[in-house]
C-alpha cells in the first residue's frame, strides 16, 4: 500500500505514529479514532493485528498490519 500524508510532522514522527500500537494509539489518533472501538489483539516484532474505527462510524476495520519497520525504511 502506498499513500501520502500532508502533514507538518517530521517523517520520523509519521512513522511512529503509523506504526504505535501501544496504549498511546488513542491519543496520537484522537481525532479521528474512537478509543471505545479501540483494540489490540496480537503483536509482534514488526506486526499488529487490531481493531479501530473512527467515531460515529457503523463501521470498524479488523486490519493486519505487516513489515511495519520494513515499509517505513524504503520511504
Amino acid at each position: 500500500m502506498r499513500f501520502d500524508v500532508d502533514t507538518k510532522a517530521s517523517p520520523e514522527q509519521v512513522r511512529r505514529a503509523f506504526t504505535d500500537f501501544t496504549e498511546r494509539r488513542p491519543r496520537i489518533w484522537n481525532r479521528t479514532l474512537d478509543p471505545k472501538t479501540y483494540e489490540l489483539r496480537q503483536q509482534g516484532d514488526g506486526w499488529a493485528v487490531a481493531r479501530e474505527s473512527s467515531p460515529g462510524s457503523p463501521f470498524w476495520v479488523v486490519a493486519l498490519v505487516v513489515g511495519l519497520r520494513a515499509a517505513f525504511a524504503e520511504a
